[in-house]
């Protein structure tokens, strides 16, 4: 009797069960692969932030503030303002913009570099800016710090001090003074820390212990450009012009780039201090 031979459809099953299985083996792939790239980038961005976390921690202390908006030949010309509260010196910030029209609509944007310092716990006002090209008039107006430079060596201070003196700098009115006053004593030959306590008390009309504290920066540093010219912004306000004009010579020597005696050197003996707190 023949052999009947057994016909059956395993193969076919099998070929088409390893299809399947492929198919799913190539999906979990890929999408392993796609895991692994996100964490990854997810990896680098936590790497760009801890190893920017210092720059961005100076850039919040750091306030950008565009005034007195013009348009001269066709592009927007400002005045911008620049506060730094932190410990150390800042120079060459760079800051994006944007300005709307009076219809809220949005007349000229970019990034501007100012080239320029603005010295630890203080402002400074860089006048007529140039921005880009504008199709109306200003309203309003916005900025955000981008990038800038800070100078940590120059003055070695105690550990988590800068912190400290930052966060106090946050403060106004009395309650700056009141959180200053501890951080003056605790390092005494910080020449910074007097000129914000002495810019303290002059934006609370103190302007006897403001000079105080300008005078004991300057025996801290006899070179301190910063420390003459704010001791020569209270003799103005005293009206004690030879004085004043005095100071401001010797400042402008040490320090002729700095925009505050700049502005005060051109007033031509007429010197003002800049607005204080209260009057802005």
């Amino acid at each position: 009797m023949p052999k009947e031979h057994i016909h059956t459809d395993f193969m076919d099953r099998q070929a088409k069960e390893n299809a399947k299985s492929g198919t799913a083996r190539g999906f979990f792939i890929g999408f392993a692969i796609l895991i692994l790239v996100g964490v990854a980038f997810g990896g680098m961005q936590v790497f760009n932030y801890f190893s920017n976390f210092e720059t961005n921690q100076f850039k919040r202390n750091v306030a950008v503030n565009l005034k007195a908006p013009k348009v001269v030949d066709g592009k927007a010309v400002v005045s911008v303002e620049i506060k730094n509260a932190n410990a150390f010196d800042i120079s060459n910030p760079v800051f994006t913009y944007s300005i709307d029209g009076k219809e809220t609509k949005v007349i000229s944007s970019g990034q501007v570099k100012v080239e320029g310092t603005i010295p630890a716990a203080d402002r400074r006002t860089f006048d007529d800016v140039p921005l880009g090209e504008v199709t109306g008039q200003p309203a309003r107006m916005h900025s955000d710090l981008v990038s800038l430079s800070v100078n940590t060596e120059a003055r070695p201070l105690p550990k988590g001090y800068p912190a400290r003196f930052a966060g106090a700098m946050h403060n106004t009115g009395a309650a700056l003074i009141s959180a200053l006053k501890p951080l003056v004593e605790e390092v005494p030959d910080f020449e910074s820390g007097h000129i914000a306590l002495g810019l303290a008390y002059q934006d609370q009309d103190d302007w006897a212990n403001a000079m105080k504290e300008f005078q004991e920066a300057g025996k801290v540093n006899p070179q301190s450009a910063n420390a003459k010219y704010h001791e020569a912004m209270v003799y103005a306000h005293e009206n004690k012009q030879k004085e004043s004009e005095d100071l401001l010579k010797k400042a402008a020597e040490l320090n002729p780039s700095d925009p505050a005696i700049k502005k005060a050197i051109s007033a031509h003996g007429a010197v003002t201090p800049e607005p204080t707190e209260s009057e802005e």
